[in-house]
């Protein structure tokens, strides 16, 4: 802890949706709606979940990753999120201009608004083959706290990742990807 910081109370409970990965994202958001509910009733606030939980991390993602067909499914998301006032983090495909698409993590806060993402950066070379990689991490408030993703393999950049985040910036790192 650097000195002359204090650390931030939280009573928050956190979820974490290791799920299984299925080939439709009817499968995979069928998964996630039954464990947000799933974790809300066990107290949860924040419910975080894989990299691409929403598509699935597997050869379809070509077909599967078209906004379409994401965003209802994030709307979905953020709706369950309003009404259960609970935050949700979600990886999923993210889209700029027709063809640059993202391997994101979105960051839904307890009030149903999508607040945040972040991209991976450092994508593996087949990852390069479809995805661009992302330039910032944000860091978003979500239940009072200040969260961020470090993306899979991402962690083990541990200069680029500590010049991102400085000691002190960030209370909570999900680290999602399918390790």
């Amino acid at each position: 802890m650097l000195q002359g910081t204090a650390p931030r109370a939280s009573n928050m409970v956190i979820a974490i949706g290791q799920l299984r990965m299925h080939w439709s994202i009817e499968a995979n958001m069928a998964s996630m709606l039954r464990a947000i509910e799933f974790a809300h009733g066990q107290g949860a606030t924040l419910c975080a979940f894989a990299e691409l939980a929403i598509t699935g991390f597997h050869r379809e993602i070509v077909a599967l990753a078209k906004p379409e067909l994401i965003a209802p499914e994030v709307a979905r998301l953020q709706a369950l999120c309003a009404k259960l006032k609970m935050a949700v983090a979600v990886g999923a495909p993210t889209f700029a201009g027709a063809e640059a698409r993202y391997n994101s993590h979105l960051f839904i806060n307890e009030r149903g608004e999508l607040a945040g993402e972040v991209s991976k950066v450092g994508l593996t070379a087949p990852e390069a083959t479809f995805f661009r990689p992302g330039v910032l991490r944000a860091v978003v408030t979500m239940q009072g706290q200040r969260c961020t993703a470090v993306i899979c393999r991402e962690i083990e950049d541990h200069a680029a990742i500590g010049a991102q985040l400085p000691r002190g910036s960030v209370d909570i790192v999900l680290w999602p990807g399918q390790m």
